[in-house]
């Protein structure tokens, strides 16, 4: 009996998936993101950029600081992608943040949004996260 609901789980699961798997063919018209469009059809970035921007400008501090590690991956991603917004946030949170953390975190951010390419390296191959990854950034910063 167990296995019935186990079959009937992964059903499920399967119809829904294909129920919400994205109609597009073709992927979406971002110029940078070649190496991404076959693996993501129908990356949203802007959509994604929007989602972020909600956790950053919320008002507990825990949900803004969750938010800043994700974006400077998502910049390191794809740096060729116009994030204006997001940038203008970080800028507004490394000056006026909750916390001195936030402020921090936000500076390291806008380094990254300046010149991605030469953290890169920095988190390519590691998978860091929390404060070693910020430590990585920073040590980025000071060569």
């Amino acid at each position: 009996m167990k296995s019935v609901a186990v079959v009937g789980l992964a059903i499920s699961i399967s119809m829904i998936a294909a129920v919400w798997t994205p109609s597009r063919k073709e992927p979406m018209g971002f110029d940078n993101t070649s190496s991404l469009k076959s693996r993501n059809p129908g990356l949203d970035l802007e959509k994604i950029g929007r989602e972020y921007l909600v956790r950053l400008h919320s008002a507990k501090a825990d949900v803004v600081e969750s938010g800043l590690e994700p974006i400077i991956y998502m910049r390191i991603a794809f740096p060729k992608e116009d994030f204006r917004e997001i940038e203008q946030t970080l800028y507004d949170l490394a000056s006026r943040g909750a916390t001195r953390s936030i402020r921090y975190k936000a500076y390291l951010a806008i380094q990254v949004f300046a010149n991605p390419a030469t953290f890169r390296g920095a988190v390519e191959s590691r998978h860091l996260g929390g404060e070693e990854f910020y430590a990585e950034l920073a040590g980025k910063i000071r060569r």
